[in-house]
């Protein structure tokens, strides 16, 4: 997949993205997801500077066409932007999650379905998706992305900006996946 084709599908998925969080939230959501650019800087130095430390990893596996994991990496500096603005919504919204953790775990769900949903169909391919969870571990996850070749071998890394109310949380997708049996 090529980058302007990428750069379409992701338009595509931001506008899905934003749809499928608002109605989750109950609040109007914008979303913007692109492919992030690390070649700029050596990754270790990037991953240093935009992503570490991080807060929260939400995984989600797949299996079909492509079997892989996706992340939705949530780094420490924009992490508290997005407890206070969930911290800003209606209790109900929250209440129906149940916690914190699983409106995040929700928030992942939505982010790496779609995104993986449309890398997939771009792809001509189907998958099922396993059931999102917070990883308590998160160290080996920035290890586990080969920078050089990526979106040839089925490696994408996105950049996901939501705002809710004023404030504006990024986030960073990972899709690692390889030719799977359907």
């Amino acid at each position: 997949m090529d980058l302007p084709e990428l750069m379409t599908y992701m338009k595509e998925a931001s506008s899905q993205a934003g749809l499928a969080l608002a109605e989750l939230l109950e609040q109007p959501v914008s979303v913007e997801i692109e492919p992030v650019y690390t070649d700029i800087k050596p990754w270790q130095e990037w991953v240093n500077s935009t992503i570490a430390p991080l807060s929260a990893v939400v995984s989600m596996p797949f299996d079909g066409s492509f079997t892989g994991i996706s992340y939705l990496l949530f780094p420490q500096k924009t992490f508290h932007s997005l407890s206070v603005m969930l911290g800003e919504l209606d209790p109900t919204v929250l209440d129906h999650q149940e916690s914190f953790q699983g409106a995040v775990v929700e928030i992942g769900n939505v982010l790496l379905n779609i995104c993986v949903g449309t890398l997939v169909n771009g792809l001509a391919g189907k998958v099922i998706y396993q059931q999102p969870e917070i990883l308590t571990i998160q160290e080996h996850i920035l290890n586990s992305f080969k920078l050089s070749n990526a979106s040839e071998n089925n490696q994408f890394l996105l950049s996901s900006s939501f705002s809710i109310n004023t404030g504006v949380v990024t986030a960073y997708i990972m899709v690692n996946m390889h030719n799977g049996i359907e």
